[in-house]
């Protein structure tokens, strides 16, 4: 983004979106094809790590395996039990917060983990979870 009048369209169609009523079968589906497409593009993504933060090919590979089992991860999570606590999530509102040199492993484990819950997706961190133990 690169200035204010393109944050606030980027608020308005975050708060404007539909993705609040959009079922977990669709959210997993979308996940998994995020997941998909991170896999196809992975070439280009170490290209651009290469380019832009200077990452060895090496450390580009590793860091889209991890964007991509991230979204497989919280795409399967809706289909797993131990996701269903009970507990109910509210949405805060859009938040989209990218430091240079942030890995770009962060932005789509963030997402995913914002994408399987209800309400509008931001990106701070995921929440902190604690599976029960095993019986």
């Amino acid at each position: 983004m690169r200035s204010a009048a393109d944050v606030e369209e980027a608020l308005l169609a975050a708060t404007s979106s539909p993705w609040p009523q959009t079922s977990q079968s669709e959210r997993a589906r979308l996940l998994r094809q995020a997941a998909v497409e991170l896999g196809n593009s992975r070439g280009q993504l170490i290209a651009i790590m290469n380019k832009e933060a200077k990452k060895a090919p090496a450390e580009g590979d590793v860091e889209v395996s991890e964007a991509i089992d991230f979204a497989n991860y919280y795409a399967h999570s809706f289909s797993d039990p131990a996701w269903q606590d009970g507990l109910a999530h509210e949405a805060i509102g859009p938040v989209v917060i990218t430091p240079p040199g942030t890995s770009l492993a962060r932005f789509p484990a963030v997402a995913s983990s914002r994408l399987s819950q209800p309400g509008t997706p931001s990106s701070s961190s995921p929440p902190q979870r604690s599976l029960p133990p095993p019986a």
